[in-house]
């Protein structure tokens, strides 16, 4: 699923699939061949672990832990922690709620800072010219 964006007072945000809450930046899955493709919106690993958990009603299924590994593996991190469920009457959160949220297990808002990894550069080869 492609993050759905919405735009409020001419700028244009990411909706985060788990809180609801309006972002600049988002995270995602990695999947596809060699994690090329990226699925979802959410807005910080944590968030986005705790959200495929609940979808597999709470149990760390091969399903979870593969794209936990995958997670850490493209995003470069070596143990992403599973955020703490939210109340789905708490949603949508807007961004003090969010940060709230957030801080709630440690190194909450440093979730936000992770670097989302640069796609990798296709090489091409010069085309070789003749000298005459």
């Amino acid at each position: 699923m492609a993050a759905q964006t919405v735009t409020v007072r001419n700028k244009t945000y990411f909706v985060c699939q788990y809180t609801g809450a309006l972002l600049t930046t988002h995270y995602s899955i990695p999947c596809g061949k060699n994690l090329s493709q990226r699925e979802g919106c959410y807005a910080t690993l944590p968030v986005l672990l705790r959200a495929v958990l609940d979808e597999e009603e709470g149990k760390f299924t091969p399903r979870f832990e593969k794209i936990k590994h995958d997670c850490e593996a493209y995003y470069m991190q070596p143990d992403i922690p599973v955020q703490p469920p939210l109340p789905e009457e708490q949603c949508p959160l807007g961004i003090d709620a969010l940060s709230d949220y957030l801080e709630q297990m440690e190194l909450g808002l440093s979730w936000t800072l992770v670097p989302q990894p640069a796609p990798e550069k296709q090489h091409r080869k010069k085309a070789k010219t003749s000298k005459n």
